[in-house]
């Protein structure tokens, strides 16, 4: 098994607890197979919640019901967690939530799961259970719903961003076309999710190292209109990911420098959270400040930073150090100054104040009021 699991002592008690009754799941065993490190590690058992819980409760676990409608429970052990899921099988479904019933057959757990990459489990000695021949998939690159894609799609809409986000991590040639033509039909009904769920898949699909590639397929198919207004600035996006690939910033890619690049004049996507949403504003207005420190002040390091990382061509490794570097200047004119110049009401304190800032702003924001005085004194 990988370190991963080896290093998760919770993972390891879970296993000597449970023994056979107990397999990894998922995205831990797909990574494991790619020799990916995660942080993640899912386990499922024919076990029900009680007995799963009972069991783990007296090998010492703290067991907390983090989803126990849906068979889910935390294993907490000295430190480390997993989370551990009964068997399921979907009784009925409407686009957006699931109704599940318990269940023993490991395969039929493994048929309600969307893609065959993600339907793998391995047991207590390694042995991988493939039932949809997710291991080929895996090696070959192939991003497949198990079953239908249509039938998949509709039990939860949003695995039509589900299947552009997986393609985008791995995926190698063309996407599936039963898969592309089943998430355009059903592009409209994305409308139906949350805007929680749609901020997680959208966040994670800019992130990807090949975002712009994803998003033009999601263009292709409609989906992603249904997500972001256009224009679309795809040439933009491309430069910012060649320029992030160039400063090894691919695995703390800046996804608003991403999106702002990609959609500089649309509005803000509706997913996008009130943080998001006010470093995107702040972005735009700092690419419409020409002098650095007025957009420093104004603006903030980090929209002036992402503003580079967009706009400058030959960007080394030492300049986007220097970058990281820059601090907002600080305002030098303090109440003292004001009441030197003959300003005491507090209407008058507030108009210097407003006219000494605007004189200091167009001056570039020296860090010597001197210079504030020498230009009024011309």
């Amino acid at each position: 098994m990988n370190k991963n699991f080896l290093d998760n002592k919770a993972a390891q008690k879970v296993l000597e607890t449970l023994a056979e009754q107990v397999y990894f799941v998922g995205g831990a065993v797909r990574d494991k197979i790619l020799h990916i490190s995660g942080n993640d590690i899912d386990m499922a058992t024919p076990l029900l919640p009680e007995e799963a819980t009972k069991k783990l409760k007296a090998a010492g676990c703290c067991v907390v019901p983090t989803g126990l409608a849906f068979g889910t429970v935390t294993v907490i052990y000295k430190k480390h967690h997993v989370e551990l899921t009964t068997f399921r099988k979907d009784i009925h479904t409407d686009g957006r939530h699931a109704e599940v019933t318990f269940g023993t057959s490991i395969k039929e757990d493994a048929a309600r799961r969307d893609f065959t990459i993600n339907a793998l489990y391995m047991n207590q000695t390694g042995d991988i259970l493939d039932f949809f021949h997710g291991l080929r998939d895996l090696k070959k690159g192939h991003v497949r719903f198990i079953g239908e894609p249509t039938k998949r799609i509709e039990e939860d809409y949003l695995r039509i961003l589900r299947f552009f986000r997986f393609w985008g991590r791995f995926g190698k040639g063309k996407p599936d076309k039963k898969a592309l033509h089943a998430c355009h039909t059903a592009r409209k009904k994305i409308s139906i999710l949350s805007l929680q769920r749609l901020h997680d898949e959208m966040m994670k699909i800019f992130a990807l190292p090949r975002a712009d590639i994803v998003l033009r397929y999601m263009a292709r198919t409609g989906v992603l209109k249904e997500m972001i207004s256009g224009p679309w600035n795809f040439k933009a996006l491309r430069r910012v990911i060649a320029r992030e690939r160039r400063l090894n910033l691919l695995n703390k890619p800046d996804i608003i420098a991403r999106l702002c690049a990609f959609i500089p004049q649309s509005p803000a996507p509706t997913w996008l959270q009130n943080k998001e949403r006010r470093a995107l504003t702040a972005l735009r207005k700092a690419l419409q400040e020409p002098n650095r420190q007025k957009a420093l002040f104004l603006y903030g390091a980090q929209a002036v930073q992402r503003k580079e990382l967009i706009c400058r061509r030959h960007m080394t490794q030492k300049s986007f150090q220097d970058i990281q570097k820059w601090k907002e200047p600080k305002f030098p004119f303090r109440v003292e100054d004001m009441l030197r110049q003959g300003k005491t009401t507090e209407k008058e304190l507030n108009q210097a104040f407003k006219y000494y800032k605007e004189i200091w702003l167009n001056l570039g924001c020296p860090s010597e009021k001197e210079v504030v005085f020498q230009a009024l004194s011309r």
